[in-house]
């Protein structure tokens, strides 16, 4: 078996298929029937599931904002050979940015959200503007797409990474609590 994908796409499709190992081959036919069915492709839109149903004609009940993959060909180029040139360094960012950094992460961007949101209570745009700006240092990458496609991620690099992300995010606690701090006066 082999799974083929469009040369230039984002849309990755839910897979569905009947091994030739299958218990009960009959029924998992009938399950496959079913799933490709319009009525089976219109619950891949359920919350739960999400994905992208492989029948055109479902998408004209899709749920508000849900990305029609047959309307957008030729809309998205995905460039295969570029995304391959820096996937090293995405996957070390993605390390390096979330991975290494989840609890330290989810609290910053509670306090930023908390932030946020008193800014916007006051009314005070300077105010917001400055919350947005620690949002802003908190989730900065360290180096352009150029770059990433362009670089051999080595340990030191990393640390490097590790130490700028650091300290943005250290600036952009305090910048939080000093909106905090700023909202609550009177």
């Amino acid at each position: 078996m082999e799974i083929l994908y469009p040369e230039r796409t984002a849309w990755l499709p839910a897979h569905i298929g009947v091994t030739a190992a299958a218990p009960h081959p009959t029924a998992a036919a009938a399950f496959v029937a079913f799933a490709l069915s319009e009525e089976g492709q219109r619950i891949l839109f359920h919350p739960d599931i999400r994905r992208h149903p492989v029948r055109p004609a479902v998408y004209r009940d899709a749920p508000a904002g849900t990305g029609n993959p047959f309307a957008a060909a030729g809309a998205f180029a995905y460039e295969t050979e570029r995304a391959s040139r820096r996937e090293p360094a995405v996957a070390a960012l993605f390390d390096a940015l979330i991975t290494r950094r989840q609890d330290e992460l989810r609290d910053l961007l509670a306090l930023l959200d908390e932030a946020r949101r008193a800014a916007a209570r006051t009314g005070d745009p300077a105010l917001a503007a400055k919350a947005e700006e620690a949002l802003a240092l908190a989730t900065a990458v360290p180096l352009t797409e150029d770059e990433a496609a362009a670089l051999t991620v080595t340990e030191a690099l990393d640390r490097e990474w590790a130490e700028r992300i650091g300290k943005a995010r250290a600036t952009a606690a305090d910048t939080a609590r000093a909106v905090l701090a700023a909202a609550k006066e009177p």
